[in-house]
């Protein structure tokens, strides 16, 4: 199989393709599988009227004067009637430059928060030759923490006057970011918010094997005025070679490929058997007949595809 992800067009057309058909999500994992690694991959999540897409807008924009090549990725709500992504790309997003690709992807209401399609979609843009890969959450549920399994550094965004960081606490989101934003500091309770903050991450700080102890950073921004990103940009970038010098980046990525193996497996098992199959065969006590029924199954698929 060829990929031709030579253009922004080309590539939109490429997750469409793996959105719209399972067969080709596979075919075109096992073509890109070990290929990806290249871009800075970057999370964004957080609570809804958090500013995320604000954020993303002006980092975007300070990224491209670093001359930067972008692709912004955007896991949206799903339509409960078409399953699709409830906004669109550009409807999200201000600026338009021809340097950057943006796309927006259901969410689809996968268990476990985000779907296999969309870990295949990330991979896709950095193939792609994109320097860097923004990938914005909707912000509720597992899609939280599960888009830490995809990227290489995540920042949670939190504002004041709402309660966010009592929420953060319960979703376990104070373990799972490596930077976090207060966004909308102007507002009067945000240095509150600030310590409260620091103090959790404090408490539960991360020890790494080799002893060093981790603290993620909190910043401050306004995300409309664009105040504190270059703080922030300078943060990302000093995670991002931290993770790699001391070969943390190296098992993110290992623990990325194997959970995305799991899932298109889950997937493919789907294909071998009906509901009631599988109903049938957990009911069995005969471990060996299951085994065996399912290799059966298996070569028997791969010998009608040949």
């Amino acid at each position: 199989m060829q990929l031709n992800l030579s253009s922004n067009q080309n590539l939109a057309r490429m997750i469409t393709r793996i959105e719209n058909d399972s067969n080709s999500l596979r075919q075109i994992f096992q073509h890109i599988h070990g290929k990806t690694g290249q871009a800075l991959r970057i999370g964004i999540t957080g609570p809804p009227g958090a500013g995320k897409s604000t954020l993303v807008d002006k980092l975007v924009a300070h990224f491209v004067t670093l001359e930067k090549s972008i692709g912004v990725l955007s896991i949206d709500a799903s339509s409960p009637f078409t399953k699709g992504a409830l906004l669109g790309d550009r409807v999200r997003f201000k600026i338009s430059e021809k340097e950057v690709f943006y796309r927006s992807m259901a969410s689809r209401g996968d268990t476990g928060g985000l779907s296999d399609v969309t870990s295949v979609a990330i991979d896709l843009i950095d193939i792609s030759g994109k320097d860097i890969v923004i990938v914005e959450t909707v912000g509720v549920g597992q899609t939280e923490l599960d888009i830490k399994n995809l990227v290489d550094v995540l920042l949670v965004v939190l504002v004041p006057e709402s309660g966010d960081s009592i929420q953060a606490l319960k979703s376990g989101l104070m373990e799972a970011g490596d930077i976090y934003l207060i966004n909308k500091s102007d507002r009067d309770s945000a240095e509150l918010m600030l310590s409260d903050v620091q103090q959790s991450l404090q408490m539960q700080a991360i020890r790494y094997s080799h002893g060093e102890q981790y603290i993620p950073k909190v910043h401050k921004t306004i995300a409309k005025t664009g105040e504190g990103l270059d703080e922030v940009v300078e943060t990302i970038f000093l995670e991002y070679e931290h993770k790699k010098t001391n070969g943390i980046l190296h098992q993110q990525r290992k623990l990325r490929n194997l959970q995305l193996i799991e899932k298109l497996m889950h997937r493919r098992l789907n294909t071998f058997f009906s509901e009631n199959e599988i109903e049938h065969l957990l009911k069995k006590d005969n471990l060996q007949e299951i085994e065996q029924k399912l290799w059966d199954k298996f070569f028997q698929v791969l010998s009608n595809e040949s």
